[in-house]
Order: C-alpha cells, then sequence, then structure tokens
C-alpha cells in the first residue's frame, strides 16, 4: 500500500466533517464494501464506550478508510484476521513500557509502514480537547483502530 501521509488524512476528515450527508455516504458506502471492518467496529465489545466516545470512534474509522481506500488492494478480510491481529496489538500494549500513555504506544511506531495513519490515531485518542475519550477508552480505542489499519494494510499478525 502506497504512504498514507498526513495531507491525505486531512482531507479525508475535512471531507467528511464539512457535510453530514457526505459523511452518511461514507458509512453506507463502506458499509458495502468493508463489511467486516463495520462488524468488528459495531461489536459488542463498543457497547462499554459512552455515545460520545462511539460518535469520535466512527468519525476516526471512516477517516481511516476514506483516507487509505485509493490505496488498499482487494483482500479478505475475515473476522478471525480481525480478531488474531487485535489479539497481537494488545499483548504488544500490554507488554509496553513507558510512565505514560504516549510512551507505552512508542513500541507499535518502530518500522510501521504507515507512521502518518498511527500518529493521527494516537493525537485522536490523547489531544481529546473536547472531552470525547475517557482515560478509561484511550487503550481500548487506539487498539481498535490500529488494528483497523494492519488489517487494511495487510499486515500480517
Amino acid at each position: 500500500m502506497k504512504f498514507v501521509n498526513e495531507n491525505i488524512i486531512e482531507k479525508a476528515a475535512e471531507k467528511l466533517g464539512s457535510d453530514e450527508a457526505v459523511f452518511s455516504a461514507s458509512l453506507e458506502k463502506f458499509n458495502d464494501s468493508q463489511a467486516e471492518i463495520l462488524a468488528y467496529f459495531f461489536s459488542e465489545d463498543t457497547h462499554a464506550f459512552t455515545n460520545p466516545e462511539r460518535e469520535w470512534m466512527l468519525f476516526l474509522l471512516l477517516v481511516i478508510l476514506e483516507a487509505t481506500e485509493p490505496f488498499y488492494e482487494e483482500q479478505d478480510i475475515s473476522e478471525q484476521l480481525v480478531l488474531l491481529t487485535e489479539e497481537k496489538n494488545w499483548e504488544l500494549l500490554q507488554a509496553a513500557k513507558g510512565k505514560t500513555f504516549r510512551d507505552r504506544l512508542d513500541i507499535f511506531f518502530e518500522d510501521y509502514p504507515q507512521e502518518d495513519l498511527l500518529a493521527f490515531i494516537e493525537d485522536s485518542v490523547t489531544d481529546d480537547e473536547d472531552g470525547n475519550i475517557s482515560k478509561e477508552g484511550r487503550e481500548p480505542l487506539f487498539i481498535m483502530l490500529k488494528t483497523i489499519v494492519d488489517v487494511l494494510i495487510g499486515l500480517k499478525s
């Protein structure tokens, strides 16, 4: 997959944030083309999040899908692949050392092929000025979004 840079990500965020109709159309499009990813996103695990967290998660998910869509290749994304990838990400986070949440995420950046997407996720769950993300929601939200990027770019678990 081609490198998805910060500019591409920002354009996707602006597009989705500019008009509710565009947002809805994007959700519908990806419901057809990325059903397994949306099923993972809407799993029971997300019921622990607050409504503002779920809304923010959906926006971030659609930004990631919009930004990567021109570059990913068609692949068979199964529920098993998504869950195995998520499990690997949890193992990495639990093994990470660091005093702060950001410090613990450093392990994910080592040789990661889509560093700007990963930085976008990190910033989106830690620099939440509106208070949409609780301290308890940061880790699972980061893991879910990183898992989606890993699956999209074909990173093997």
